[in-house]
């Protein structure tokens, strides 16, 4: 009688493919509950037929879902190098991230441009929604003008309402995220006194009000200071910034700003918290002494 097929290793070949369960069952013409069963060890597959099935569905050799025969290597993707600076509080957010949720730091570094993506959609969804209110808010305001002669220098401030309210349409429709198209002399005359481009921008508040509204349930989750071409303010992961400094509030605060490069901290101290405090610390004490 053959060898049991060893589940691992049938689940590894069908992740490879991509193919899900009753995908691979139709292949093979073996029931799914079949295939299921094999796959979490209670059935031990060790029929000839069956083991011919599956590594033919598979593109393999029986032996190699016994475990007999190695399984084919697998050529690594091929991947390039990006020239773009990265701050060092990012990376550190990336560290912390990857922590808290229990994944790959590469997965949020392969994720980010979709994130991206639907952000910066759902920053000009909301944007084109309050086009919409001051566009109905305006034809309300002249049809009440309209029956009230003695207010009628209210038009000029409604016209400037309204080139306003133009301009903007051209920016989302150019998906202008940052809205640097629109003339600082319109807002000006608006009442906007400008302020920090980093934070007032459409995006930034945007991204702002998400982190404030996720930080309700997970405090210091998340906190929004300025988005600009150069890259984002943002301080993440709170809690995890804490435990990483051992409860030291200060060097939390030093790994969440970059002062601290946790990518160069060893990975064993990661289970010695104190040899972790001395490293962390330590650090502190070297980019004194740069700055000095």
């Amino acid at each position: 009688m053959a060898l049991p097929i060893r589940p691992e290793l049938l689940r590894e070949l069908r992740r490879r493919q991509g193919l899900r369960l009753h995908t691979l069952a139709e292949r093979a013409g073996i029931s799914k509950d079949s295939v299921w069963r094999i796959e979490n060890g209670m059935q031990p597959g060790n029929r000839a037929d069956t083991q011919r099935r599956l590594a033919r569905a598979l593109n393999v050799e029986p032996a190699m879902l016994t475990g007999e025969r190695p399984l084919p290597e697998v050529a690594p993707a091929p991947r390039g190098r990006w020239t773009v600076e990265v701050s060092q509080a990012a990376r550190n957010a990336a560290i912390l991230a990857a922590r808290r949720y229990r994944v790959a730091e590469a997965l949020i570094v392969e994720l980010a441009p979709l994130l991206f993506v639907l952000a910066a959609e759902e920053s000009l969804g909301r944007r084109r929604a309050v086009l919409a209110e001051l566009e109905s808010a305006l034809a309300k305001a002249a049809e009440a003008g309209d029956n009230m002669p003695h207010l009628a220098g209210i038009g000029e401030t409604a016209e400037a309402v309204r080139a306003a309210v133009a301009a903007e349409e051209r920016s989302v429709s150019a998906r202008d995220l940052l809205a640097r198209d629109l003339d600082p002399d319109m807002l000006a005359a608006l009442g906007d006194g400008g302020g920090d481009s980093g934070a007032d921008n459409p995006l930034a508040a945007f991204l702002a009000e998400n982190a404030r509204r996720v930080s309700i349930g997970a405090p210091d989750l998340a906190a929004v200071a300025g988005v600009t071409d150069a890259g984002a303010s943002a301080t993440l992961c709170g809690a995890e910034a804490l435990e990483a400094a051992c409860g030291d509030a200060a060097l939390a605060a030093a790994v969440q700003d970059g002062r601290i490069a946790l990518g160069e901290m060893p990975r064993a101290l990661w289970q010695d918290p104190a040899g972790r405090l001395d490293w962390l610390r330590e650090q502190i004490k070297t980019s004194i002494s740069r700055d000095i």
